[in-house]
């Protein structure tokens, strides 16, 4: 870095922030690479990131190649990969429910997110070092939020504005959660948010509040912490902001992690089905597929295997448009099974519980 008079020149940057009071920012992007497509998909956001021209910290649980670590400016490792280990109590969220002409397709889920304590107790680490290091704003970004070339100038001019502006706060929120981006004073955040280390922080910190066992995901606790101290600017929908400055971008580019990911896409519903009957599940499997018209066309390979069998089926739909196939010869008895959706998908199903897509056949 290179020092004016009360100006700060970020390194490579042509855009100067104004450092009379002394802002110092930084990105810190939480990591977790346990696969070679995650590598790759991982070292081409990173380009983007880094044209942001600010410097960057990978808090990471699991080593990063040596390409990875010199390509940012801070890396910090934590050998100890927390999950969730309580009882909680679990609130469902049907987030999709279709209806057809003989059967209703029905999507839900738990929000366990088992190592949502790992993203809090990283988020304390890494905000109290970067403190250490004389920093002043951080900017949080998803490891797998894939910055569109049209929209980086958006997301540039908006981190600028905020950083020259001295800005304390800019948060993307739903009604019940925080995004996976957001700018935000270090002091504020430090006196705001919850000093995370181990599950009985977590625990006690939601007590105090009232949720008792009530599970909260890290996004959840985020949002729990700040909602009551952000004053309307410091807030953004997060349709508008998707809209606005991100159209083109994709968050969650990575939608299947092989631990608790979801193979549902916006521009498709797409996936393993249960199948019910009169109230009752029966001894079957359905791959479904459905073409809610975000794309034209939506094509997906799929690869089912069980038992040293393997079965592949392709469904290439229009708008609005649904398939499906009987996975022959599976019961109940033969999991686990592994699905398998293009290249961006790859699941092992050990039970029932595991499969958040329905189809429910009218009586």
């Amino acid at each position: 870095m290179k020092n004016g008079k009360n100006t700060l020149f970020i390194k490579k940057s042509n855009i100067i922030i104004d450092n009379s009071k002394m802002v110092k920012p930084i990105i810190i992007i939480d990591v977790f690479i346990d696969s070679d497509l995650k590598k790759d998909i991982f070292i081409s956001n990173l380009e983007k990131f880094k044209q942001l021209d600010i410097p960057i910290l990978l808090i990471c649980n699991k080593p990063l190649t040596i390409e990875i670590q010199k390509s940012v400016d801070y890396v910090l490792f934590d050998n100890q990969n927390l999950l969730f280990q309580a009882e909680y109590k679990y609130d469902i969220n049907i987030y999709h429910t279709l209806s057809f002409e003989n059967f209703t397709f029905k999507s839900e889920y738990w929000y366990k997110q088992e190592h949502g304590l790992s993203v809090l107790c990283n988020l304390t680490k890494s905000v109290e070092f970067v403190k250490k290091l004389g920093f002043t704003k951080f900017i949080h970004f998803e490891w797998d939020y894939f910055i569109h070339d049209d929209d980086l100038k958006s997301i540039k001019n908006l981190i600028y504005d905020f950083l020259n502006k001295n800005s304390r706060a800019y948060f993307v929120n739903t009604t019940e959660t925080t995004f996976y981006f957001w700018m935000v004073d270090i002091d504020f955040w430090i006196d705001k948010f919850p000093k995370i280390l181990c599950e009985d922080d977590y625990k006690n910190y939601l007590g105090r509040l009232g949720f008792n066992k009530n599970f909260k995901k890290a996004e959840d606790v985020v949002f729990i912490a700040f909602k009551d101290f952000l004053k309307e600017h410091e807030s953004i929908n997060a349709y508008i902001f998707l809209k606005s400055f991100t159209p083109k971008s994709q968050l969650n580019l990575f939608t299947s992690d092989f631990n608790f990911g979801k193979p549902n896409l916006k521009s498709c519903f797409r996936g393993l089905c249960k199948v019910e009957k009169n109230e009752k599940l029966i001894d079957q499997l359905i791959i479904f597929t459905f073409n809610s018209g975000e794309n034209e066309i939506v094509e997906n390979l799929y690869t089912i295997k069980f038992d040293d069998k393997i079965q592949k089926f392709n469904h290439k739909l229009i708008k609005k448009q649904w398939r499906s196939n009987l996975i022959e010869e599976f019961q109940f008895y033969k999991f686990p099974i592994e699905l398998q959706i293009n290249e961006d998908f790859k699941k092992t199903y050990h039970s029932l519980e595991e499969i958040n897509n329905k189809i429910i056949y009218n009586s």
